[in-house]
């Protein structure tokens, strides 16, 4: 009896301060910047920084106070008396999560239509030219002009990754500009028609998409397939196959603010309707680059589409490429360290606490799980609260690469770190994040892939994270329906 009072006066107390960080959530949404504002007097105005601090807040703490609900603290709440816990704020978070991913999501179950065999030898003589939207660099087409299919006009809003991309393709007319703007899609729509174009691909970008974001669709960027889909049934007769790519989170998005447009139908199946409707044969499928030559688990929704015929997906490989095959053969590095004799085999920076952290971590595991001392740090050696075992976690020798991501230099991030070999009193090897070479070779590419002089390390990164795998891409424009 003692100890369920004692319990429902904590349970009581954590309520109360749900409350009060609910009020307190509503003061700092009110919040003014100070930020292009000229006081009257010096000192009238504040940073927003400069209040959280005088709150005693820190700017970790005051983001995650200000996203909570009243309707979902009150379910907090409800759960922590049914179940016997108490309430917290990170469980009233977690419910305002799942509530933006059942209500922007409608589940997609078809599953696409596969070959039982390849086309093997595309006519060279005869290639198929197509127009890329979004292009990023270029890394996904890098082996289309080996099987018959050559890139003519290109889009991406990037400057930076136009200028890599026209590096690496100089032939082809880029359109740097906001594919949003009406005056870009004519221009491209007046180039696809120039140059005989007859497929359009498209990586739309997929950051509002993915189930690990906030799936949130209410940005401008989120509305760039509705625009693909207006250009594609804009270029008409003009064109006669179609490849869209997105994270598998693509297809069954349903932005509830788009009801009247998409009538109850998810992404995938909006998509598909439209497709026909402009004549296409559609197919559509969740495809993971691992089971097609790359040493990288990578899913990706992938929708084809074709006015000749069915454009089969092509038939998974029996086995897939191993993390050890790909890179098991390059120099062992440390933090900070680079190779001598491959150019972008070079480690990223990592404090000392935390490289000292994963030196005692084992090939495969993560340092939350370590039974000693060496659990995660921040960088100044003070105690992680991270606690998701994803992060410093080592990668698995025996497996394809997981999918690689943005920003992959750290260690706080999915899986980012080298296996690591065992050395001599029980630590391991390569306590660092993959270099860019070992990238490379994981997303399919040659050492010797063009990246320019000028780029940057994290530029590389960035468009790496981002790209479509390109041995999978080249497969299925090996299958491409030709008349």
């Amino acid at each position: 009896d003692g100890y369920h009072m004692q319990f429902a006066t904590v349970q009581e107390y954590a309520e109360n301060l749900l409350d009060v960080e609910l009020k307190l959530a509503s003061v700092l949404n009110g919040l003014s910047t100070a930020q292009g504002v000229k006081p009257i007097n010096q000192g009238d105005r504040k940073t927003k920084a400069a209040q959280i601090k005088e709150m005693g807040l820190t700017e970790r703490q005051a983001r995650d106070i200000s996203h909570l609900k009243e309707e979902f603290v009150n379910k907090a709440k409800e759960i922590a008396r049914a179940e016997h816990i108490i309430p917290t704020r990170a469980l009233a978070l977690s419910l305002a999560t799942e509530s933006k991913h059942e209500n922007n999501t409608l589940p997609y179950i078809k599953k696409g239509e596969y070959s039982g065999v390849y086309i093997k030898s595309p006519d060279l003589t005869k290639p198929i030219y197509y127009t890329q939207l979004f292009g990023n660099v270029g890394i996904g087409e890098f082996y289309a002009k080996s099987v018959g299919c050559e890139c003519k006009v290109m889009n991406e809003i990037d400057k930076l990754r136009s200028d890599w991309y026209h590096e690496i393709f100089p032939d082809v007319e880029i359109v740097n500009a906001d594919f949003m703007e009406q005056s870009t899609k004519d221009r491209l729509l007046e180039l696809h028609k120039r140059n005989n174009c007859k497929l359009i691909c498209a990586s739309v970008p997929c950051q509002d998409f993915s189930l690990a974001g906030k799936r949130d669709f209410k940005t401008k960027r989120a509305h760039l397939i509705f625009d693909t889909l207006d250009f594609i049934e804009a270029a008409g007769d003009n064109n006669e196959n179609v490849m869209i790519e997105n994270v598998p989170g693509f297809l069954s998005a349903y932005p509830k603010h788009l009801h009247h447009v998409l009538k109850g139908r998810n992404l995938g199946q909006y998509i598909q309707e439209r497709l026909e409707a402009m004549g296409y044969i559609v197919n559509i499928g969740v495809l993971n680059g691992a089971d097609y030559g790359t040493a990288q688990s990578r899913e990706r929704a992938i929708i084809l589409a074709s006015k000749h015929d069915k454009w089969l997906f092509p038939p998974a490989d029996e086995r897939k490429i191993m993390l050890w095959e790909a890179i098991g053969n390059l120099p062992s590095l440390e933090a900070g360290m680079s190779s001598p004799v491959h150019p972008w085999h070079i480690a990223p920076s990592l404090p000392v606490a935390q490289a000292d952290v994963m030196k005692h971590t084992p090939t495969g595991c993560s340092a939350h799980n370590n039974k000693n001392c060496w659990r995660p740090v921040n960088v100044d050696g003070t105690p992680s609260k991270s606690t998701m075992n994803f992060s410093f976690c080592r990668k698995k020798w025996d497996e394809p690469c997981n999918t690689i991501l943005q920003a992959s230099d750290g260690i706080g991030g999915h899986c980012t770190i080298h296996p690591g070999r065992p050395l001599a009193g029980g630590t391991w090897s390569d306590a660092r994040a993959l270099t860019v070479l070992e990238l490379l070779r994981v997303t399919g590419l040659p050492d010797d892939y063009p990246i320019p002089e000028w780029a940057s390390d994290k530029l590389a990164r960035d468009v790496i994270g981002e790209c479509f795998l390109p041995e999978l891409v080249k497969r299925l424009l090996l299958m491409i329906p030709r008349p």
